[in-house]
């Protein structure tokens, strides 16, 4: 079998799991500009690195395949990008209150200003 065919669920979870790798590594500015920049050429390349991989894909495995699928419609490439962007404010919002938290506990611990120790 050297075609898989992917529905359209598993090239959105396909996408999720890069997004998620690229927001738990910390890697979002980075990503996204190298998203950016192969927009426009991401359907080539696509083409041209499955092209490069079908004789090797049934030896190693089909996730690298997975990986390079998705971008072979432009439009999967602009779904990367804003969910990247969508997972990098949730971080940034539970990282916020997390320091808020901490503060008000540190706040509370406060000890008097007669507290000879």
């Amino acid at each position: 079998m050297l075609y898989k065919y992917r529905t359209q669920e598993e090239l959105e979870l396909t996408i999720d799991k890069i997004a998620t790798t690229i927001v738990e590594q910390r890697m979002e500015t980075p990503a996204l500009l190298f998203f950016d920049s192969i927009r426009p050429v991401s359907v080539l390349g696509a083409k041209l690195g499955g092209a490069m991989l079908a004789g090797m894909i049934p030896l190693i495995g089909y996730t690298i395949d997975d990986l390079i699928v998705p971008f072979r419609e432009s439009e999967n490439v602009e779904k990367v990008i804003k969910l990247i962007e969508k997972k990098t404010e949730e971080r940034n919002i539970k990282i916020n209150e997390e320091k808020a938290r901490k503060k008000l506990i540190k706040v509370k611990k406060k000890k008097p200003w007669y507290w000879p120790f």
